[in-house]
């Protein structure tokens, strides 16, 4: 199985079965000799294939001779196992019905030798591949197994499907595994999701690749050994959680017991796994923890969802066509806990729910806290930390909040992003060591002020900023950013740059490019008091050449 190496051929390799000899070993185990080919292998197999109880069993130990060297980052497709399925769509994808499901396969999970475990949920791009590597980051353990499963078994989620099914029906349909008994070489796994557009054909594919490079086998003793046990089985049917699994229950119970004129909830110490989003959408409401170095909130292992959502979840079109809260929030409170997305076991490429974001206005991306068509909201000494998408995000049309003594980092995009908020006030906050930017501001993010903190060593920028206006950048340190310190650019359309912000007594250093960058023509941007760019790689600022950047004398250049 391959997509093909640069420059060569993309068709895929799939070997030609040259010879089979079968027999029968006893009455329980039939047993094949196969020799194929294809364009990289020849190879020698041999296949035991036997019932187990309500199970079907086939050991498979192979051969290959390689016609030619092969090097697998070249072509990191190519694999020795492989297993294909068709997924259309899932429950959670009908707006309408929730009888139409079609798929064959649900979940990928993959097993490590050191015990753990990684699952991921399929769901289809909207168009072309979607190709994901299964054992990225697992450096001390290699993968034992992997399975391809439908664990949705309920006959009423595939009601529109079964009078033309029958008994061959999706809760019918079989699950596979692959256990890896003995390789002479490293292998992967990696998972490739088609987009498709109706209930046909394989859109899925697992499959077990080469991770090492392999020379032209010049002797019969020079072989690639590759042997796995497969198992076709039924997942028995998920355990239906008792009520209070979810240890976030009781804080979501106290806030709808809360009267009309709102008040206090408060969380004890302790870590407390959430398995759905807690929603604060009512005025006048605290929600206190016990201090944010004892009271934790952890999103539960291999759920997707955001941990706190402060406004209403629901949207609706206002009368000028903009996508709104349903309702507006105001006078909110959340104060002294940490907020933990817990990304190493989540899938990070679910960023809304369990799948993409695109398209869906009503989509909530998984974020640690989600400020959204909010008034007057504080939220203070709170940490938030590896979540899926991004630590703390304002959007859908919030005005004068205050976040302070706030810190964010190791979150899979940024520390804080910020949308259609205005007239309000961030500071002393540390966003820092987040994949993305430490801030990400767009989108009428205008007339704010971030002050007093620290911006380090974030992977992309300390600052991204588009389509914004009138937002003062005070007494901030950007430090060690791998790639600009502060990015300035025009989102899509006219009137859409960065436009009129001030970077007072701010700190650009050590970044991997420029200390300032302004890409496109942002006009009215001033840089004052006593900022200082020093040590950053390309330079100190960089300005598109159709427009200016106001330096005053105090600013150093260094």
């Amino acid at each position: 199985f391959s997509l093909g190496a640069p420059g060569q051929d993309n068709s895929e390799d799939f070997p030609i079965i040259r010879s089979v000899y079968v027999s029968t070993k006893n009455d329980n185990t039939a047993h094949a000799f196969i020799l194929l080919e294809s364009k990289l292998f020849c190879g020698a197999l041999s296949m035991d294939m036997s019932p187990t109880g309500t199970n079907a069993e086939i050991i498979m130990d192979q051969h290959f001779y390689t016609r030619e060297n092969f090097q697998w980052k070249n072509d990191p497709h190519t694999g020795l196992v492989a297993y294909s399925s068709m997924f259309w769509k899932s429950i959670q994808q009908q707006s309408v019905s929730r009888t139409d499901s079609a798929h064959d396969s649900d979940t990928m999970t993959v097993q490590f030798a050191d015990g753990k475990e990684k699952r991921v949920k399929l769901f289809l791009p909207k168009t072309g591949l979607k190709v994901m590597d299964l054992t990225s980051g697992s450096k001390n353990a290699h993968a034992t197994s992997w399975i391809l499963s439908n664990e949705d078994r309920d006959p009423a989620h595939y009601a529109d499907f079964k009078p033309a099914l029958g008994n061959t029906n999706y809760d019918l349909r079989a699950s596979y595994k692959v256990e890896i008994l003995a390789s002479n070489i490293k292998t992967g796994v990696t998972l490739y999701q088609q987009a498709t557009d109706g209930e046909y054909g394989d859109n899925i594919v697992a499959l077990s690749t080469i991770r090492q490079d392999i020379a032209k086998s010049t002797s019969p003793t020079q072989s690639v050994h590759f042997k796995y046990r497969t198992v076709a089985f039924y997942p028995e049917a998920p355990v239906k959680k008792a009520a209070g699994d979810d240890e976030c229950e009781f804080i979501r119970e106290k806030l709808s017991a809360l009267p009309p004129t709102g008040g206090t909830v408060k969380i004890p110490a302790g870590q407390f796994n959430c398995e759905s989003k807690i929603v604060i959408k009512s005025n006048h409401v605290k929600l206190r923890g016990a201090g944010r170095h004892q009271t934790t909130l952890r999103l539960a292992d291999h759920w997707a969802a955001p941990v706190l959502v402060i406004g209403d979840d629901r949207v609706m079109q206002d009368q000028n066509g903009n996508w709104v809260t349903a309702t507006r929030v105001t006078d909110i409170e959340v104060s002294d806990l940490t907020i933990d997305g817990n990304m190493q076991n989540q899938d990070v490429h679910n960023e809304c729910g369990n799948g993409p974001c695109d398209g869906d206005v009503a989509n909530i991306r998984n974020n640690a806290i989600t400020i959204r068509g909010a008034s007057y909201v504080t939220v203070q000494r709170v940490t938030t930390h590896s979540a899926i998408s991004g630590g703390l995000v304002t959007e859908k049309y919030c005005d004068h909040l205050h976040v302070k003594d706030f810190t964010s980092y190791g979150n899979y995009f940024d520390g804080f992003a910020g949308y259609q908020t205005e007239q309000s006030i961030f500071e002393n906050i540390n966003l820092s060591r987040n994949r993305g930017a430490g801030i990400s501001i767009d989108i009428d993010f205008n007339n704010n002020i971030i002050r007093n903190g620290l911006l380090a060593s974030n992977g992309d920028v300390g600052i991204f900023a588009r389509h914004i206006h009138g937002v003062v950048f005070e007494n901030l340190k950007i430090t060690q950013s791998g790639n600009h310190g502060a990015f300035l650019a025009s989102a899509e359309g006219p009137n859409s740059c960065a436009d009129n912000n001030e970077f007072r007594s701010v700190v650009f250093e050590g970044s991997k490019g420029w200390g300032l960058f302004i890409a496109d023509v942002c006009h009215g941007n001033t840089t004052t008091g006593t900022t200082t760019f020093t040590q950053n790689k390309s330079g100190c600022y960089f300005v598109n050449p159709a427009t200016t950047l106001a330096v005053a004398p105090t600013v150093r250049c260094n």
